[in-house]
């Protein structure tokens, strides 16, 4: 297939048999701070087959360290020219479900490095951090969490610890995987993945990347999620900063979960 900007992927995801993965990659040449539909729906195609099945294998994974992979997700990133992939679809308690993968991508005659970091739903014992705003019941690091707890009542603890947990876990890929190209990433996940996603991106945006040593444009910064539970205290947090205004979250009104919290 060589190295595709655009094309189709047909792949087994789970049980559901061959399902078909259109994509256009040129849609990262658009800006990140306007809602742009077709970016949105690759972003929920990366979010489904984030959901393929735990497959174990014979080797162990160089990135994970772990025996086990998922088949239609690699043969999606595959045919898109994802180059370097990391897939984790288990989690601890307080930790989360993710997958990243990294191209280089030429737009409009700049290079850059592609970054897509997928966040996915509630995997086993995360369900427990779901239900732990506070983060009273948090079993990493003696029970402190990877968040902490200055953000405790303005925030969703559980869903903190989550963020700070695929923070390391991105900044780690991206510093072994960098060409020195600038950097466009795009930030996604569903349901506890979406809360991730969010504050994530809301740390990415506010400190200017993964650290002094990965600055990010935040004209290069997108982020869209799907069904995404309610993560913040309002009186507490300013949910409308003109820095966030370019996270965008497709929450159906009939669903009663993403009210519930904090």
């Amino acid at each position: 297939m060589g190295d595709p900007y655009t094309g189709c992927v047909h792949a087994v995801i789970g049980s559901k048999g061959t399902v078909r993965f259109d994509f256009d990659l040129s849609v990262f040449a658009r800006p990140a701070s306007m809602y742009d539909h077709e970016l949105c729906r690759l972003a929920c195609k990366f979010v489904t087959v984030g959901y393929d099945r735990i497959t174990d294998t014979e080797e162990i994974c160089p990135e994970t360290g772990c025996n086990y992979t998922q088949t239609g997700l690699k043969t999606v990133l595959d045919g898109m020219g994802f180059t370097h992939q990391e897939l984790r679809p288990t989690a601890m308690r307080d930790e989360e479900s993710y997958f990243i993968a990294s191209r280089a991508i030429t737009l409009d005659g700049a290079e850059y490095d592609l970054y897509v970091a997928a966040f996915i739903g509630s995997y086993k014992k995360t369900w427990f951090s779901n239900f732990d705003p506070l983060g009273v019941d948090r079993v990493c690091n003696d029970g402190s969490g990877y968040a902490g707890d200055a953000e405790g009542g303005a925030i969703h603890l559980g869903f903190a610890d989550a963020r700070e947990y695929v923070f390391e876990k991105v900044r780690s890929f991206i510093l072994k995987h960098r060409t020195g190209k600038p950097i466009k990433i795009l930030l996604t996940g569903h349901s506890r993945g979406a809360a991730t996603a969010n504050l994530l991106t809301a740390k990415v945006l506010a400190e200017g990347g993964f650290g002094e040593e990965i600055p990010i444009d935040a004209d290069n910064v997108y982020s869209y999620s799907f069904a995404t539970p309610n993560y913040a205290n309002t009186e507490e947090v300013d949910v409308k900063d003109d820095r966030f205004r370019q996270i965008f979250n497709i929450v159906s009104p009939e669903d009663f979960v993403t009210e519930v919290f904090p």
